[in-house]
């Protein structure tokens, strides 16, 4: 009876992080306007900070439910109903988006 309830928090623990892991809790702009700052949750309720570039952000290629775009092989979840202090920044993002399917 323990195994098995290991065994199920294990996997629902498991299938959360995968689920959650790609929410971007917040994005700043570093100086010099080419890079930004993402930060998303970890398995121990941190925050791991990753730096992109603007050119480095494009559409998802792989699946997964929660996705908007990818940057250096990962993707992220940007909340379209979460507060923009920068009104910028989604225009930015939308033109990162948008700049590969125009090369196309």
């Amino acid at each position: 009876m323990s195994a098995t309830l290991v065994i199920f928090g294990g996997t629902l623990t498991g299938m959360l992080t995968w689920i959650s892991g790609t929410y971007v809790l917040h994005l700043k702009a570093l100086p010099g306007g080419k890079k930004i700052e993402i930060a998303t949750p970890t398995l121990f309720g941190g925050t791991a900070l990753t730096e992109v570039e603007w050119a480095e952000i494009v559409r998802p290629t792989s699946y997964h439910p929660f996705s908007t775009f990818e940057a250096k092989g990962s993707v992220y979840y940007l909340d379209e109903d979460g507060t923009l202090h920068d009104p910028q920044f989604l225009m930015k993002i939308e033109e990162a988006l948008n700049r590969e399917v125009e090369d196309e």
